[in-house]
């Protein structure tokens, strides 16, 4: 952790996290505020909800490998059981956010250089804000800057849309029925996909997204430096 007795979010952070480039990226934008009032307001909550959700998904990560490994992958209905898909949902829904918010924090930043690209003045221009939208908007107006081919890789990613079809899929229903291979495996299944269950379900995907939201935020770094924010 940042710190043995953390007073704050950014404290608490675990390591995985690029707090220090969250941080200054954070602090840089601030310096902009006087004169990018509306793009600041969007940028400013996007930006804090993103350390906020990334912590929430490592801790219900944390609990959900823990009950896994001491309770197994299938255990009596309540408590154990209710205890895992608490935290699966807790997390899928979590990480998920800390993705959109994420790009919903850059989607600012592009409006601060390039506000006819990136309109932010009605509520169709808010609600139109998400992952692919920003990424579209950074490569139609600079392809070539690292943070257009960074938010493509996230879009086109796996992992990603794996993670985005289990968040619509938890809040739209409870938990699918877990399917038993005795000795093998046990999974959920999904309407149309099924993932495994077990000490790693969560611990794996945190570990992807630690690393894509490093190479975010290095990518947001570049832009801000190439555009002298």
């Amino acid at each position: 952790m940042s710190a043995d007795n953390p007073t704050t979010v950014s404290e608490s952070l675990p390591s995985i996290f690029p707090t220090r480039r969250y941080l200054e990226i954070s602090d840089r934008i601030q310096a902009q505020k006087a004169g990018y009032l509306e793009e600041y307001r969007q940028f400013h909550p996007a930006w804090t909800a993103v350390s906020r959700r990334y912590l929430t998904c490592f801790e219900h990560s944390n609990l959900f490998t823990e009950n896994v490994a001491n309770a197994g992958t299938s255990p009596t209905e309540y408590p154990d059981r209710y205890v895992q898909d608490r935290e699966a949902f807790e997390f899928f829904v979590a990480g998920a956010s800390c993705v959109e918010n994420f790009c919903y924090g850059v989607y600012s930043i592009g409006a601060i250089v390039s506000p006819e690209y990136f309109p932010l003045r009605t509520k169709r221009d808010l609600r139109g804000i998400s992952p692919e939208s920003t990424k579209e908007r950074f490569r139609a107006r600079f392809h070539k800057c690292q943070i257009a081919e960074s938010l493509s890789s996230l879009t086109s990613n796996v992992e990603y849309n794996e993670w985005r079809r289990i968040r619509n899929a938890l809040i739209h229903h409870s938990a699918p029925a877990r399917i038993f291979d005795i000795g093998v495996t046990t999974e959920w299944r999904f309407a149309d996909f099924t993932i495994e269950i077990s000490e790693t379900t969560t611990s794996n995907r945190l570990t992807w997204l630690s690393e894509m939201l490093n190479v975010l935020h290095d990518s947001t770094s570049m832009f801000l430096d190439d555009h002298s924010l």
